[in-house]
């Protein structure tokens, strides 16, 4: 038996979010960012706010490269019924631990310097683990299922579509955050922002 399938693009997905975070250094793609509103802040409120965007744009921008090269190695069009197990396993291991480093590093930053940081941190560390945990139950299905059970096959490659998804509407929910006036200035001085394509 052979199956067709198509693997999403998963650095596609991520382009956008990134995009519209304001962490890609392409400002003609990019909307523009809101006018600040607020007083100045302090040297050490700037410095703060500059170390917690870098390592948020760090994170995500390491996710992004490893989602990319994760995805680079699923075959498309038509393979044997084995090769697709195999291969879609494989993923779904790997994607698992992508998301876990991506996990570990939000809760790795520090207090954010704005409210609005640590609401949209907490809800993302929601998304990536939720989108973690299906991740790993999807593999454990496909893993008991036999290579010609395409029934399984199929859950796993709507299981792939949709942990993608999850993981894009993680990094969504931080673009509020970065986008108020305390850290929008932040993010065009942290260097990983920069980085970030």
């Amino acid at each position: 038996m052979r199956v067709r399938r198509h693997h999403c693009a998963v650095a596609g997905l991520f382009a956008a979010a990134l995009t519209l975070s304001g962490c890609n250094s392409d400002t003609k793609s990019a909307a523009p960012p809101p006018s600040p509103v607020a007083p100045p802040p302090s040297s050490a409120n700037s410095e703060a706010a500059v170390r917690w965007v870098d390592g948020y744009c760090g994170t995500i921008g390491d996710f992004a490269a490893a989602s990319k090269a994760s995805g680079a190695k699923i075959t498309s069009g038509t393979v044997t019924a084995g090769q697709a197990k195999r291969e879609t396993s494989d993923w779904l291991g790997e994607y698992a631990t992508i998301l876990g480093r991506a996990i570990d590093g939000l809760t790795a930053l520090p207090p954010a310097p704005a409210p609005a940081g640590d609401a949209a941190k907490k809800t993302s560390l929601e998304k990536f683990t939720a989108a973690r945990d299906r991740t790993v139950a999807a593999k454990t299905q496909l893993d008991a299922a036999s290579a010609n059970n395409t029934a399984a096959h199929d859950r796993a490659a709507k299981d792939m579509a949709a942990v993608q998804e999850d993981a894009v509407g993680a990094i969504k929910s931080l673009i509020p955050a970065i986008r108020t006036p305390e850290l929008v200035t932040a993010v065009l001085a942290a260097p990983r922002c920069q980085q970030v394509e």
